[in-house]
């Protein structure tokens, strides 16, 4: 981005393509979003939301910068500090993964697919700029948006559940509910009350 952000709300979908290059031809696809970084450089000082094969959700610390994780450890001025997810949501190779990221203050949360994987806290750099990298791997992204979170409304996603429709599957949610917006999960014409497809009139 040319400007810099604090206090707001991320959102991209993202798909890996087929063809990886170089030394990475051999190891799983690599991107991730880097964010609150200030200088443009290879690796800034800087947070990552990792976007990698299998580990989408990790995030890494990179250069001088220090947090603690959700449950409460500290993790010091380290060259590359990885933090991993506690959560797996990733969408099957070919389809498409919905990112989200909510940053306010000094913490940040991950979702993937409406599920949350990873929330750090007492970030020491509170905003900067934000960029989408990769790494020897073609990779797509699609309906990336940044919106700006109402100063009453930092915890604003909610996962919505309703029993007139049918249930969510595993980790997922029906719809997730976050700064004014509704984002609803296909669903199969399921009758909620049996589970089974209606049959044909």
């Amino acid at each position: 981005t040319n400007k810099s952000y604090s206090n707001y709300y991320l959102k991209a979908q993202v798909k890996w393509g087929n063809e990886r290059y170089g030394s990475r031809k051999e190891s799983p696809r690599d991107s991730g979003i880097i964010f609150h970084f200030n200088a443009d450089r290879v690796w800034p000082t800087s947070f990552e939301f990792q976007v990698q094969e299998g580990d989408m959700g990790d995030s890494w610390l990179t250069g001088n910068v220090t947090c603690t994780d959700s449950q409460g450890t500290a993790y010091p001025v380290n060259r590359n500090n990885r933090i991993v997810k506690y959560a797996d949501a990733e969408s099957p190779y070919g389809e498409w993964s919905l990112l989200e990221m909510i940053v306010w203050d000094d913490n940040a949360e991950f979702y993937v697919n409406g599920v949350k994987v990873n929330d750090i806290h007492h970030l020491s750099l509170t905003e900067g700029k934000i960029l989408f990298q990769l790494e020897y791997a073609d990779v797509y992204y699609k309906d990336i948006e940044i919106l700006p979170l109402k100063e009453n409304n930092k915890d604003m996603k909610k996962a919505i559940s309703t029993e007139k429709a049918p249930a969510a599957i595993g980790p997922y949610s029906q719809a997730i509910e976050a700064n004014g917006f509704v984002y609803a999960s296909g669903q199969l014409p399921i009758d909620p009350a049996t589970g089974q497809f209606p049959e044909d009139s």
